[in-house]
């Protein structure tokens, strides 16, 4: 394995300690005083109970994982190497992304620049949120990342002009760069945790206020890797109270909360609709559980690769992951939440696709499921950024395939962050192009498709 890898097998070995089964802590979460904007959203979901975690709509946020190598891989997105401390909230002079753009798309629901959608100068990175989910719900928006000689620090940049909205970096500090989360109901608020609170920040006004507290946790976050919440706001984390950590999920709408034991270092990953959420297990697997947490029988037999969930027309849900061994072996590997039926390979040596490699990462949105691939362009997958179809998978899967031409000329932050737009429309990526900076790029999946 690369150096790399190395330290991230280490890194999980540290984290996976096991933890003894528990009873859940009883949650009394503490609603606080939030702007109008923000309570009036909380206050729309009240009158529905926790059952309406069944009735989510199959259209979430997109999701991203990584796998890191060919043998059983650490389910464990690459942490990035220590960032310098964020410098004071600055204004980005607008002329800095004034960069040449393709074209810009109308989606009926916002225009999105396709293209070089950043202008880094030298010694610069500006990524899509790595390992986490940029585009804001109604694709108007970007949560980006910027580090490197300039500094380093989140930032929000606006998808038709690629301008930067309010101040960078952003003034409040997440439990991780990657766990930041657009709210799913309101484009202008991000969502992070902070302590035993989840918070949001409004990019309007700039303030921070508190959603909820949860009294039995020490912290909450998100575990060891990124989960944000469904687009019905299935929202879950882990909570962290002395040496017991339990599975914790809390419905933005309503404000109500479900807890349960878990032995996993992730918060369990919520299905588009809400109805199932996959939660890690020990050995390498993971437990499909329903909506109250309960212990559905299926289990995922993913071998420590990660996943993403995606849903296809007619509302199956699956996991896609790679599969480097096993009866089904592909970079895209669809595994059916239900248990019913086999895993269904889509890209794979089985329909004529290479061996997959190693450090694939993945993000999923609208049906859809786009993975990156590090290294020289090789034609077929290494080097490449390729969009597949979920829906498509008796025909011709593949919608796109184009080079994202890094290099690895900066290291981790070479590597090429994509994330998938809800509508599964685009696919924001970033690269070095072989230079001394790196920047974002936009491709619309139709239109390269044509």
């Amino acid at each position: 394995m690369m150096p790399l890898d190395d330290r991230l097998s280490q890194a999980v070995a540290d984290l996976r300690d096991d933890v003894e089964t528990m009873e859940a802590p009883p949650f009394a979460p503490k609603r606080s005083t939030a702007p109008a904007m923000l309570a009036l959203i909380l206050v729309l979901g009240v009158g529905f109970a926790l059952a309406s975690f069944a009735t989510r709509s199959g259209d979430d946020l997109g999701d991203v994982s990584v796998a890191t190598q060919p043998e059983p891989a650490d389910p464990v997105n690459e942490d990035p190497p220590s960032s310098d401390v964020m410098p004071e909230g600055e204004s980005r002079d607008e002329s800095e992304t004034d960069s040449e753009s393709d074209s810009q798309l109308d989606t009926g629901r916002s225009t999105v620049r396709t293209g070089q959608f950043t202008a880094a100068e030298a010694g610069e990175f500006l990524l899509p949120l790595p390992a986490g989910t940029a585009w804001s719900p109604d694709e108007s928006r970007l949560l980006m990342y910027r580090t490197g000689s300039a500094g380093s620090g989140h930032f929000v940049a606006d998808s038709s002009t690629g301008q930067t909205i309010g101040v960078m970096p952003l003034p409040f500090t997440p439990a991780d760069i990657e766990q930041v989360y657009w709210h799913p109901l309101d484009a202008h608020v991000l969502l992070y945790t902070s302590g035993a609170d989840i918070m949001a920040y409004d990019i309007a006004t700039e303030q921070s206020q508190v959603v909820v507290s949860f009294d039995p946790c020490d912290r909450v976050d998100s575990g060891a890797r990124p989960v944000p919440p469904t687009s019905g706001g299935t929202f879950s984390l882990l909570c962290h109270a002395g040496d017991e950590t339990t599975l914790l999920v809390h419905d933005l709408d309503s404000g109500l909360s479900l807890s349960a034991p878990t032995t996993g270092d992730t918060a369990a990953i919520a299905s588009p609709s809400g109805q199932s959420l996959v939660r890690w297990n020990n050995d390498g697997s993971a437990s499909v559980l329903d909506a109250s947490l309960a212990e559905t029988g299926v289990t995922l037999d993913l071998d420590d690769n990660l996943f993403v969930l995606i849903a296809d027309d007619e509302g199956r849900e699956w996991a896609a992951t790679t599969q480097f061994s096993g009866p089904a072996v592909g970079t895209v590997v669809l595994l059916p939440l239900d248990g019913v039926g086999d895993p269904v390979v889509i890209i794979g040596p089985d329909r004529g696709d290479p061996y997959p490699p190693g450090g694939t990462a993945m993000s999923a949105g609208g049906g859809v499921v786009a993975v990156s691939i590090p290294g020289a362009d090789d034609g077929e997958l290494e080097g490449r950024i390729t969009v597949v179809d979920v829906n498509s998978t008796l025909v011709s899967p593949v919608d796109l395939s184009i080079p994202h031409n890094s290099a690895d000329m900066h290291g981790y932050w070479s590597r090429p962050f994509l994330s998938v737009s809800p509508s599964g429309q685009f696919v924001a990526f970033s690269s070095d192009s072989g230079g001394d900076r790196v920047d974002t790029f936009i491709v619309a999946v139709a239109d390269a498709k044509d």
